[in-house]
């Protein structure tokens, strides 16, 4: 059974609203975010203004980015998050309030709130494209992901025991009648 609320999303299967009853659990806050390497975000952002970049500056740099975009409110506004995985979500939205993420995006690509979110955090300078791959809807915050990997790993080790406990099993399957020692007469 798939869990209700997962940890992450497609973009194209938007959550619904945050707090909204679903099976009678509260859906949890979303956020639409890209995930960057620290390394790819810095080149991303550095200009002629800032040629050097670091964690202290990124969220500096997000807004003075941001501030060629006012026509939206501040409740809008994107959001770097550096998450203890090490990397940088780039949130463009969240599922707060009103639904109007579920209409955003049915439109991604025109969509001037998740654009303006791209240029800000420099996703229109990645040449590879590999960024934009990294797009869909995580659970905010995202400290869920060391908790993430650290169960894939355990989960991994169970299913190895496992395996090499049911590959044990055939040598040992010839009954329990050849291991009784038949009396000598």
């Amino acid at each position: 059974m798939p869990p209700r609320f997962p940890l992450r999303r497609s973009p194209k299967d938007p959550p619904p609203v945050e707090g909204e009853i679903v099976d009678g659990h509260r859906t949890p806050c979303y956020g639409l975010a890209w995930v960057c390497p620290s390394k790819q975000l810095f080149e991303n952002l550095r200009n002629e203004r800032r040629p050097e970049v670091n964690d202290g500056d990124v969220l500096d740099i997000v807004n003075e980015h941001w501030g060629a975009w006012p026509d939206f409110a501040w409740g809008l506004h994107p959001r770097p998050y550096l998450s203890t995985d090490g990397n940088w979500y780039l949130v463009a939205m969240f599922n707060r309030r009103l639904a109007d993420h579920i209409t955003r995006m049915q439109n991604l690509e025109n969509d001037e709130l998740v654009q303006s979110a791209r240029v800000s955090f420099g996703i229109d300078k990645d040449t590879t494209g590999e960024l934009e791959k990294t797009l869909q809807w995580f659970i905010y915050p995202v400290n869920w992901t060391v908790a993430e990997r650290k169960y894939k790993e355990r989960r991994a080790a169970l299913l190895e025991r496992e395996r090499q406990e049911e590959q044990a099993v055939p040598a040992n399957s010839h009954g329990a009648s050849d291991m009784i020692p038949t009396a000598k007469t």
